[in-house]
């Protein structure tokens, strides 16, 4: 039991450890460079301040790197180039800034005014010895640090992907159920049968019903083009249109820029769907529907709105909440989902960062 808890500790712990030791033979060969100079007289005492001199502060320096990449959460999303470059210069600051204090510190060890004059040459040369060996001893840290932050950017990338494609089919299985659940298909095939005295009528409702279901059982993908969702809303709106017949009015309002851009699969028509499940008729005795569909920036921003206030403490319920959780495996903290109620409408106001180039493909 203890050597669990034990080895649980030490795989907790276990870049620190590694810091540790690393800086403990940083130190021990700084002890032994120093002995090694032999145009200097430096009494054994000195040499020990050298050693901890080189060897705390480049723990603490890296123990400061890895809290920053690790916990902080502005730098633990940076790519893996920008985050060597940063690595990179700050280890150069750090050299050069230690480098400069050392040669101040040099001035107060016992050694002899006629030393100092005697030795100026082989003093500069090794300090630039030192500097450089100082330089290649962290980036042989940083290339196992770095290659720790790719390892674990990896294991990371593996398991949201997983989660990921756990959550589209658990969508699609959502979806599915509902695009097939007997009151939806009674109600639009009465709603086609209840217009056979209107061929056009009938093949238009017809052939919503079938785009619709075939978007429904088509190979999921984790992203996909707003137009196919756009298309697929179409025809789920075009089945209730013929339902609703003149107490139902549909509006769509999307920037041309947008309809190329990648969301996650089923994130649309789970909106739409809430809003003709709780909304209500308006003053004019029209449910009305709006969806809305443009950029601000780098954030994609979907709104759907309808007549009649309907939010709660559970903000829209089951299918909200699971479109909650699927941009949060998606994007985490930076896309928002909410609603809001103005003006005798309900908003859901769905926004999303967009990548970098994907607006100038659009």
């Amino acid at each position: 039991m203890r050597w669990r808890q034990w080895n649980g500790w030490i795989r907790t712990h276990r870049l620190l450890l590694f810091n540790a030791l690393f800086w403990l033979v940083i130190g021990l060969d700084a002890f032994a460079t120093t002995w090694g100079w032999a145009q200097l007289t430096i009494q054994p005492e000195s040499g020990v301040v050298l050693m901890l001199f080189w060897a705390i502060p480049g723990f603490l320096f890296c123990a400061w790197m890895q809290r920053r990449f690790l916990c902080n959460p502005g730098w633990s999303v940076l790519r893996s180039r920008r985050r060597t470059v940063i690595l990179l210069v700050s280890m150069v600051l750090f050299v050069s800034l230690l480098i400069g204090v050392a040669h101040g510190l040099m001035r107060l060890l016992p050694i002899s005014a006629d030393q100092y004059a005697s030795t100026d040459l082989q003093f500069a040369a090794k300090t630039w010895i030192v500097y450089g060996g100082m330089i290649l001893r962290l980036l042989i840290w940083a290339g196992f640090f770095l290659l720790f932050l790719n390892a674990r950017d990896l294991q990371h990338s593996e398991v949201r992907r997983g989660q990921q494609e756990k959550a589209l089919v658990s969508a699609q299985l959502r979806f599915l159920t509902s695009a097939f659940q007997p009151h939806f298909l009674l109600n639009g095939l009465t709603a086609i049968a209840s217009c056979r005295h209107d061929p056009d009528a009938v093949q238009e409702g017809s052939n919503a019903l079938a785009d619709y279901l075939r978007y429904t059982i088509a190979k999921p993908e984790l992203l996909e083009p707003l137009q196919l969702q756009l298309d697929a809303l179409e025809g789920y709106i075009g089945v209730q249109e013929l339902r609703f017949a003149e107490r139902f009015r549909s509006e769509f309002m999307v920037d041309k820029d947008v309809l190329q851009l990648q969301v996650p699969r089923f994130l649309l028509q789970p909106l739409v769907e809430n809003a003709f499940k709780h909304g209500s008729p308006g003053f004019d005795g029209l449910l009305r529907i709006q969806v809305r569909c443009r950029c601000e920036g780098q954030r994609l921003i979907l709104s759907v709105a309808n007549t009649g206030c309907w939010q709660g403490s559970h903000g829209g319920g089951y299918g909200l909440e699971a479109i909650r959780q699927q941009l949060d495996l998606f994007y985490g903290s930076a896309a928002t989902l909410r609603v809001s109620n103005n003006d005798d409408l309900t908003y859901v106001t769905v926004e999303l960062p967009v990548r970098q180039g994907q607006l100038s493909h659009a």
